[in-house]
């Protein structure tokens, strides 16, 4: 029995955390074993992200290590879409692209069960592998589960009284009681001039409407509360095969029982497409968060990124949101120092950000992608004045009574959550 460890890059995103966990199944089915350490395995699968350069950079240096190794190492996720002449130069191993993960069966010829037969999976893939104290604190966690449950509870009340029950970092570090997540699309329409991930997730591909529900109603048996609707481009949902994302949310929305909804990467442009049906939906309370990337909120910098530009009606979009379910956590991505990106529009966006009713805002440094259209968008902003802008930020969110984090000067966090007494 060969044994395989399974690894996936620390920022990678929660879709390619459920295609670690779904490649896991797929082993798993064909009786691989699965090891904590890859200094056990025969082969190691490496899942990269590519979405910034730093973390291709940073996914490099992870595929130097594994070969250290001596296993066969076998590198995918977006890397090999994005960037697979870089990889190439360093790895001339077996490689898959996340559009393409049925690529597997020829990898595993001696499968049991075809990777197009497994399903997809609810749960997100969880490295065993952390460290010395990973590794205590993990065989703690898995053999005594009140121990587990405990440490759990304390990280995410010191957490939700900080920065909200809903907030990004709230969910990414301890996550929600009862979570279960449904992909309901791979793939992505959109062409943001600063994005190269429609070379590795490839165009959009829309789950079955009954598919979601089956799974929607499978996870409900099951007792799971919290439900995930996650995708590429969520908002996108169905116009490749003639439905929309309103028509699946009716769908699972007219099920009876006690449960809640969290909607991520619901792009401006779909929800101001949408609006009159969102704000409909959101009415009864099952929806609970939206996670809404607007990315600017100076109209000419919107337009350079290729996206939805009418600044004005996102702001009535999400406003009508809030007014028709004020307990539902909105939240925003915004890029900072993107090229053309003057002084002016980048405080735009900030009173954007605190004037229109998001109750979090995350930030990205602004990274330019080889390849991308945003490569030949020129004034370009310097790293040095990013990292100031970036600061500049920080103060402006405390200014107006945001709790924030800052990771150095690439990401900021702030969030206007006000924890209620006890």
């Amino acid at each position: 029995m060969k044994k395989v460890y399974i690894s996936i890059y620390e920022y990678a995103c929660e879709r390619r955390e459920l295609d670690a966990q779904k490649i896991h199944n797929f082993l798993s089915a064909s009786s691989y074993s699965i090891v904590s350490k890859p200094q056990l395995a025969d082969i190691i699968i490496f899942i990269t992200c590519g979405i910034i350069e730093k973390n291709t950079e940073s996914c490099l240096q992870y595929i130097k290590k594994y070969q250290k190794y001596g296993a066969q190492l076998i590198v995918g996720g977006c890397g090999p879409g994005i960037d697979k002449e870089r990889i190439q130069a360093i790895h001339k191993g077996a490689m898959f692209t996340t559009s393409d993960m049925r690529a597997l069966d020829s990898l595993f010829p001696d499968q049991a069960v075809p990777f197009s037969s497994i399903d997809d999976a609810p749960f997100k893939f969880s490295m065993l592998d952390k460290g010395i104290f990973g590794s205590i604190m993990t065989k703690i966690m898995f053999r005594i589960p009140c121990a587990q449950k405990l440490f759990k509870t304390i990280v995410r009340t010191i957490l939700n009284r900080r920065f909200g029950p809903y907030s990004f970092l709230s969910l990414k570090a301890v996550g929600l009681d009862n979570e279960y997540y449904i992909k309901i699309a791979d793939g992505c329409v959109s062409q943001c001039s600063y994005c190269a991930l429609s070379n590795a997730i490839g165009p959009l591909k829309s789950k079955p409407i009954a598919s979601c529900l089956a799974e929607f109603t499978r996870g409900l048996e099951q007792g799971y509360t919290n439900f995930y609707l996650t995708g590429d481009d969520t908002g996108a949902y169905g116009i490749d095969c003639g439905h929309t994302l309103p028509d699946v949310l009716e769908e699972i929305t007219s099920v009876q029982g006690t449960y809640n909804l969290l909607i991520s990467s619901f792009n401006s442009a779909w929800l101001c497409t949408y609006i009159d049906r969102i704000e409909s939906l959101v009415t009864n309370g099952r929806i609970k968060s939206m996670v809404i990337p607007v990315q600017s909120g100076n109209s000419e910098v919107l337009t350079a990124m290729n996206r939805f530009s009418d600044v004005a009606t996102i702001k009535d979009a999400v406003t009508r949101i809030k007014k028709a379910c004020p307990d539902i956590w909105l939240s925003t991505h915004i890029i900072v120092g993107f090229p053309t990106e003057s002084d002016s529009a980048f405080y735009d966006t900030l009173t954007f950000a605190t004037t229109t009713p998001f109750d979090e805002v995350q930030l990205f440094a602004f990274s330019l992608k080889p390849g991308t259209k945003a490569q030949d968008i020129t004034p370009r902003i310097s790293e040095a004045s990013i990292a100031a802008r970036m600061n500049k930020a920080r103060d402006f969110f405390k200014k107006n009574k945001y709790t924030c984090y800052m990771h150095k000067t690439d990401f900021l966090y702030a969030s206007q959550y006000k924890a209620p007494r006890l």
